[in-house]
């Protein structure tokens, strides 16, 4: 795998096609995003969202297979490198999604090898990490008049629900495909909320074992208990970590997943 450094140097020299090529690439290879393999079958000529970009794992893989791309990273720095970085046909918004117009604080937390951008989160921070606040841009999704999308990301540790209710009229209309991170730590008690909300649009969620989508949910065999414990939701039957959930709507997109 290239390191991020020999990258970094790179991009002075190599055309801007090829570095898209092999960022996308390294982000595939370090195997801690599986999904990202499904981004390919979702294309099916609309676009593709992604809420609370990060570095660009997903929006460097989705611009090479969607012909529109809109990524939402509110961190000022992180923002300014995906722009950099990423061809004309994705838009960088430096925004947080959420259900108001406004501000809020984001929080940042680090530790002694520096930040950790990907645990940033406009909720409370779990545990006793140091942190750095950034005030930033808070939008719907409904509010930015955004193209239809074949397939949503969301990662916005523990912020969902509000930006699932600031994307309702979006996400009824062209019922897109979602992957969404959701963990009983960051709301616990409440992680069947989000489930609830989708549940309610009709849309019924997924895991990815391997190669096969397995269905996570009321009619799921394995899902018995998750009620009483609902940190049981981020349980296989085999007792392994997810937090990574696909929601799939019976007439919206994502039917060639369903046919895995």
């Amino acid at each position: 795998m290239l390191p991020r450094p020999l990258l970094d140097l790179a991009d002075r020299f190599a055309p801007a096609g090829l570095m898209l090529r092999l960022r996308a690439w390294r982000s595939r290879s370090r195997g801690d995003n599986p999904e990202l393999a499904l981004l390919p079958r979702l294309s099916a000529g609309g676009g593709f969202i992604d809420v609370g970009a990060n570095i660009g794992d997903y929006t460097r893989v989705a611009a090479l297979h969607y012909p529109y791309v809109d990524a939402f990273e509110p961190i000022p720095e992180l923002a300014a490198k995906l722009r950099r970085e990423l061809p004309g046909h994705v838009t960088i918004h430096q925004l947080a999604a959420a259900d108001v117009m406004g501000e809020a604080v984001l929080r940042i937390p680090y530790n002694s090898a520096g930040e950790v951008t990907g645990l940033a989160s406009l909720n409370h921070i779990v545990g006793d990490a140091g942190m750095r606040e950034v005030t930033v841009q808070t939008r719907p999704l409904d509010a930015l008049g955004l193209r239809r999308p074949d397939a949503i990301k969301i990662d916005v540790e523990g912020f969902e629900e509000a930006v699932l209710r600031g994307a309702e009229r979006l996400i009824n209309t062209h019922r897109p495909a979602m992957i969404i991170e959701i963990e009983d730590r960051q709301h616990p008690g409440r992680t069947l909320d989000v489930f609830r909300q989708l549940w309610a649009a009709g849309f019924r969620a997924h895991e990815l074992q391997g190669e096969t989508l397995v269905e996570r949910g009321p009619h799921s065999p394995h899902w018995a208990g998750v009620a009483q414990d609902q940190a049981l939701v981020n349980r296989r039957a085999d007792g392994s970590f997810i937090n990574n959930f696909i929601f799939l709507h019976p007439e919206g997109n994502g039917r060639a997943l369903r046919a895995w």
